[in-house]
């Protein structure tokens, strides 16, 4: 149960419970118990017996009172009472929910006002005061003490006053007493030293237990405490590395978006302007062609007609011509007619080079069409090859830059986790020195109390409640 003032202790073959000779009853009546306790508190507080006997009761109380204590104890009913010294103290179980005390009387008596008690308590009285009765108050320990160590004085017949022989007896039996109280008062003198003996060695084996102890719960609280902070440690830096990395790549990703979407819009609107220079060009070369041509299909037609009337002209001079070969006159009827004849034919042939001329205006014009589209094809591949190169080129200096931030991030973050950690151990080192300063300081502080507690005398409190017993 651990070694502390309050843990259940196995009995000393030499302690007050082995030499209790007594039965035991459950006995509940009011007493007033006080003293002073473990804290150097003095105390009078108003409580309960559980079990008495004619040697100590079991007296239910919630104060810190060690193992060898003294205590006072007084019975509320009979208004008897007596000095004690507690021998075990009971910790609150599932049985037995309240703290108490076992206490030992310094004189045996039934103070508790037993009215039946059992047979053996008379037997311990008479044997303990030559005939005293249980119901005799044993405040006065020491008087009783000495009443029962002093020998018994033969008893003589009654002698008149003026007797000699009866004063003699009367001097020789006071002498006696006295004298018996002188060797029970060295008696006494003598079980206290050993008594105060005893009790320094009993202290000293409990002090250096206590120091071992302490010693051993501070060394594995700090083991415990060091492993507890490294851990905690470890998990700080690893959930602040995860955060900071988190952050940068939130931020990162961010801004790689906003590039993104900016060269996007660039590249849109670069491609859109492309586009509609490439169709300005396109149509204003278009127009052009087709200026060009209708000039030229003009001038051709032109030329055309001028052609076909140069023939016909030389054609009516031919026969003209041959006709004053011949001598012979034709008459302008004649030559209309040829004429007329002619003009269908001329007619036809000048349709047929027109549709020629327009299959092969087309022809030229689909031809334009077709340079017209691969030439804007190659523009617009031209164009797109150097929009790549441009993005090529901002993207390469956008991933320079967030390489750089990126580095600049976590050299900063590596600096403000050297910073954290070592401002932690600073931190860590102080608080382990000041919990150590403060146990040490608790532990001498607590011995002072134990000490003056058992040393001081026992002082008068008024009556209070305790805790314990109003729960």
């Amino acid at each position: 149960m651990g070694q502390g003032p309050f843990a259940a202790r196995k009995a000393d073959s030499q302690s007050y419970a082995n030499r209790r000779r007594s039965t035991r009853i459950n006995h509940e009546t009011p007493v007033i118990l006080s003293g002073r306790d473990a804290r150097g508190e003095i105390y009078r507080d108003e409580t309960i017996t559980e079990i008495v006997n004619i040697h100590g009761a079991r007296v239910r109380t919630g104060r810190k009172i060690l193992v060898g204590m003294l205590v006072s104890i007084e019975c509320l009913k009979t208004g008897r009472g007596s000095k004690g010294v507690c021998v075990n103290v009971y910790e609150p179980t599932a049985e037995e929910p309240h703290p108490a005390i076992a206490m030992q009387l310094l004189q045996p008596g039934n103070i508790w006002g037993v009215e039946n008690p059992p047979s053996d308590w008379a037997t311990v009285a008479a044997t303990l005061g030559g005939g005293i009765s249980p119901m005799e108050s044993s405040w006065s320990g020491v008087a009783a003490a000495q009443s029962e160590a002093a020998p018994r004085v033969k008893s003589f017949p009654k002698q008149p006053a003026h007797s000699p022989s009866a004063q003699q007896a009367s001097d020789r039996a006071q002498k006696a007493t006295e004298e018996s109280l002188a060797r029970l008062r060295d008696e006494a003198e003598m079980i206290t030293r050993s008594a105060l003996a005893a009790h320094d060695q009993r202290l000293s084996e409990r002090t250096a237990q206590a120091e071992a102890r302490l010693a051993e719960c501070t060394e594995q609280s700090a083991t415990e405490l060091a492993a507890s902070v490294h851990v905690l440690k470890a998990n700080i830096v690893a959930e602040l590395v995860q955060v900071s990395m988190e952050e940068v790549k939130a931020r990162l990703e961010g801004i790689a978006r906003a590039q993104e979407e900016q060269l996007t819009q660039h590249a849109a609107r670069l491609a859109a302007q492309s586009e509609e220079r490439l169709a300005a060009k396109s149509a204003e070369e278009v127009q052009a062609s087709e200026k060009a041509l209708e000039e030229w299909l003009g001038g051709l037609m032109r030329k055309t007609e001028a052609r076909v009337t140069e023939l016909t002209e030389r054609a009516v001079s031919e026969l003209a011509t041959a006709a004053q070969a011949l001598k012979v006159s034709l008459p302008a009827d004649l030559v209309e007619g040829s004429k007329k004849a002619l003009r269908p034919s001329l007619e036809e042939i000048s349709k047929t080079y027109k549709e020629q001329l327009s299959q092969h205006a087309a022809r030229l014009v689909n031809e334009s069409g077709a340079h017209l589209a691969a030439k804007s094809a190659e523009e617009v591949q031209a164009g797109e090859k150097a929009l790549e190169q441009w993005l090529g080129g901002l993207m390469r200096k956008a991933e320079a830059d967030q390489a750089a931030r990126v580095s600049e991030a976590l050299q900063g973050l590596e600096v403000v986790i050297s910073n954290f950690r070592a401002s932690f151990a600073d931190d860590l080192a102080a608080q382990n020195e000041k919990s150590i300063q403060e146990a040490e300081q608790a532990l001498r502080s607590r011995l002072a109390a134990m000490l003056s507690s058992i040393m001081a005398p026992g002082q008068a409190a008024p009556v209070t409640s305790d805790p314990a017993i109003k729960k």
